[in-house]
């Protein structure tokens, strides 16, 4: 198990800067690696992951980045219209993707979006359940796919020199994940006591969620285990209405009411907050 580490802001500003500051180091870092080709980053919706987003774009160190290098993922996505307001991978174009975009900064093939939801507003409103999972699983498992051809091909870390580590050559994994902690724990889109959240089946990594606790109600997300398979997983929760959530998936560990506390990044875990946390 990784250790845990709390970068402690005074504001949420200050914790949306600690975010991208921390980011634009360790992108360089990665990129600085001897034979290193590319990184590969989860990014997150909600105000806090959109917000890193922001002062990533604002930083003026942005630009020190090799973006030519970097392949962004989605930790989770709403199943809904691609040009649906409540899409994350909008808000993320917003903040910071669209800019990197219009400077050539970035090729749209490396923003690997999870799928959107291709039914009319009449066939979803009249959906069955049953309908509805279905579609969950078939996009899921193109997304799936995807992580599998894109993450699966590069060797584990240093794979080559540690023999032991072989078996886990081939398994996909991100270089940094990063999520926004909800009031009541949640991560990506893995909700207190769901199913979901309990998923430990390496071979699973990524699933449909019906019935979201938070509007919209159909989603997507990667499971514990892909997340856990990231060499840095980023907490962010800030705000007073977050502090009991940073407080407990911070403190606890593997417990299905706070999801957040399953997060185990294989090197480094950290919680970005403005918070004061009791160890």
């Amino acid at each position: 198990m990784s250790t845990r580490t709390i970068v402690a802001a005074s504001s949420r500003a200050e914790t949306a800067q600690n975010v991208a500051d921390r980011f634009i180091m360790t992108a360089r870092r990665l990129l600085d690696e001897p034979g290193r080709t590319r990184i590969d980053v989860a990014v997150s919706g909600g105000t806090d992951g959109t917000a890193a987003l922001a002062a990533i774009n604002d930083s003026p160190a942005r630009d020190a980045v090799d973006w030519s290098r970097v392949h962004i993922w989605w930790g989770d996505e709403r199943f809904v219209a691609a040009d649906s307001p409540e899409r994350n991978a909008r808000a993320a174009r917003k903040a910071l993707l669209n800019t990197l975009l219009r400077s050539g900064a970035l090729d749209g093939s490396q923003i690997h979006e999870m799928p959107a939801d291709g039914r009319s507003a009449v066939e979803i409103d009249s959906a069955s359940d049953a309908e509805d999972d279905e579609k969950l699983a078939r996009a899921s498992r193109v997304y799936q796919s995807v992580m599998v051809n894109e993450l699966g091909l590069k060797p584990y870390e240093r794979a080559l020199d540690h023999p032991e580590l072989a078996s886990n050559a081939r398994r996909p994994s991100l270089d940094i994940a990063m999520f926004g902690i909800g009031p009541d724990g949640h991560i990506a889109s893995l909700f207190p006591n769901f199913p979901q959240t309990l998923i430990d089946n390496d071979d699973i990594l990524c699933v449909g969620v019906a019935g979201s606790p938070k509007m919209p109600p159909l989603r997507l997300t990667l499971t514990v285990p892909m997340i856990n398979q990231s060499a840095q997983v980023w907490m962010i929760g800030s705000g007073a209405a977050k502090a009991q959530a940073v407080q407990e998936t911070f403190t606890r560990h593997n417990d299905p009411a706070w999801p957040g506390s399953f997060v185990n990044g294989k090197q480094q875990t950290i919680w970005f907050t403005d918070q004061a946390v009791q160890v």
